[in-house]
């Protein structure tokens, strides 16, 4: 009996020990798991503490909304935007948040939602009850299953930016209608010309599908300017009623190198002193001041070579009549060619059709214009 009692002594204190041991192994990883929680949390804690600061400090307005167009998070520069405050903003409508955040925020869900990607945009919001100008970049915002729930979007004021390059770019306007003018004083035969062959160019880009803003802007500024070397050259020269000797043609041909000097250095921020440089090259090298064929003349100056000569032929000169339509597309055609003939059928495919005929009237005008130079 001693002996059983003993041994059941023994069992119970080995049973209470290993409950004890397995109570606290159990205890100590339960305090492991919670201090590794509690230290998540103060991590994340103070990430979001950062983050919120820094959404709170940004100039860039940043919201956050579902693709039924709830908002989700929206940080102090954007409920500036929209004249709320930001901790108001969550679960509200975006169409709570006026006309034109809602419709802006509607395009960018719409657009990123389609192509799954980031998209940006360039829009003008009424802010403060004035119109402001944004660039905003929107990304989709992805639930962990990678599925897209939302779509961040960035507004990024650029007002300022934007009219310090509306102002610019009215002083490099000023700048060039003032070289015109000094042209056409020199040469009443070029008036209008500059303006018509302008007209005519950016035409002709719409018509090759080439319709970025970069080549428009190229296009009509360098038509502008293309006619500057002519003020360095003799009066005499300019409006000689025969035909030019071999030595002034080479000094007419000058004028390149005339514009050159002069607008080498303006930053346009556009290729145009590479335009009007090259415009006088031909398609067979046969033009001037480089003697440059094929595709080493840049795009740009081939549009401008075939507008300056149409514009050209078909009004008046000192030493010539004006021809027809038909005998200045016949020289722009001739073969081998010395002009683009994409550009010379683009040009057959405007002048045949209604907005064509129109510019051809105001060419006919322009002849009127001046009736010196005409008979």
């Amino acid at each position: 009996k001693n002996v059983i009692l003993g041994a059941g002594l023994v069992l119970a204190l080995t049973g209470i020990m290993l409950s004890a041991l397995w109570w606290w192994l159990v205890g100590r990883r339960e305090r492991a798991v919670a201090d590794q929680l509690r230290r998540l949390y103060l991590m994340v804690n103070q990430q979001k503490q950062i983050m919120d600061g820094v959404n709170s400090a940004l100039s860039a307005g940043v919201v956050l909304n579902d693709l039924n167009g709830t908002i989700f998070y929206a940080n102090q520069s954007f409920a500036h935007m929209v004249g709320m405050e930001a901790n108001s903003m969550r679960g509200r409508p975006y169409t709570d948040l006026g006309t034109d955040i809602a419709r802006s925020l509607v395009t960018h869900t719409l657009a990123v939602h389609q192509t799954g990607d980031l998209s940006s945009f360039t829009e003008t919001l009424t802010v403060d009850g004035k119109p402001r100008y944004f660039f905003t970049s929107c990304t989709p915002f992805r639930d962990e299953a990678g599925r897209m729930s939302g779509v961040v979007s960035v507004y990024s004021d650029v007002t300022d930016l934007a009219t310090a390059q509306q102002k610019a770019q009215q002083m490099v306007n000023q700048t060039v209608n003032a070289y015109v003018r000094a042209v056409e004083a020199v040469d009443s035969y070029l008036c209008g010309h500059s303006s018509l062959m302008a007209q005519l160019a950016v035409t002709l880009a719409y018509v090759l599908d080439k319709t970025d803003a970069t080549t428009l802007a190229t296009l009509r500024t360098a038509a502008n300017l293309s006619q500057i070397g002519m003020i360095q050259l003799p009066r005499e020269l300019l409006t000689k009623s025969g035909a030019l000797t071999p030595e002034e043609r080479t000094q007419l041909q000058k004028h390149v190198e005339y514009a050159r000097r002069a607008l080498e250095g303006i930053d346009f921020g556009l290729p145009v002193l590479e335009a009007i440089s090259q415009m006088y090259e031909r398609e067979d090298g046969s033009g001037y001041p480089a003697g440059l064929s094929g595709d080493a003349i840049c795009e740009n100056a081939r549009i401008l070579a075939v507008a300056n000569t149409f514009c050209a032929l078909v009004r008046s000169r000192s030493y010539r009549q004006a021809l027809s339509v038909e005998q200045a597309l016949e020289i722009l055609s001739e073969q081998p060619p010395q002009y683009d003939m994409h550009v010379v059928a683009a040009l057959r495919k405007f002048l045949a059709s209604e907005q064509g005929a129109a510019f051809l009237a105001q060419l006919e005008n322009s002849r009127h214009d001046n009736p010196e130079h005409e008979g």
